[in-house]
């Protein structure tokens, strides 16, 4: 990605945080109103697929009941793992628009140096660009 190395906390560290986490809402009472979804923020945590799914295993077969979201790179989901994130409880699992690149940084800059659009008027001058 960045070229820098990736550093995974262990599978068993994050199954822990997550019980930690059902345990406290399981305690709370439920006429006190809580946001009962937890997001995993970690824009890698599909990057290792294999990984992905392993989590979404454990999730699974230690019965961990917990409404989750998380980050995915949609270029590494496959129907097995989308498969096993439903099946360890993720509701919601979001998506980051990237950008599409060209050979030519040069070319690129071009499209991010030019003046913004008026409002109201449409993307034609990167669609132009694109199209190249």
């Amino acid at each position: 990605m960045s070229r820098h190395r990736i550093r995974y906390h262990s599978i068993d560290r994050g199954i822990a945080e997550l019980k930690t986490i059902q345990t406290a809402l399981e305690a709370k009472p439920p006429d006190i109103p809580l946001h009962r979804v937890v997001t995993i923020h970690d824009d890698a945590f599909t990057l290792n697929v294999p990984r992905a799914k392993e989590i979404c295993r454990r999730i699974i077969s230690e019965g961990i009941n917990l409404q989750l979201s998380c980050l995915c790179r949609a270029d590494n989901l496959d129907e097995e793992l989308i498969e096993l994130l439903q099946q360890a409880g993720f509701l919601e699992i979001t998506f980051g628009l990237e950008s599409a690149r060209t050979p030519g940084s040069a070319e690129y800059q071009e499209v991010s140096t030019q003046k913004p659009l008026p409002s109201g008027e449409d993307y034609a001058p990167k669609s132009v660009f694109f199209r190249k």
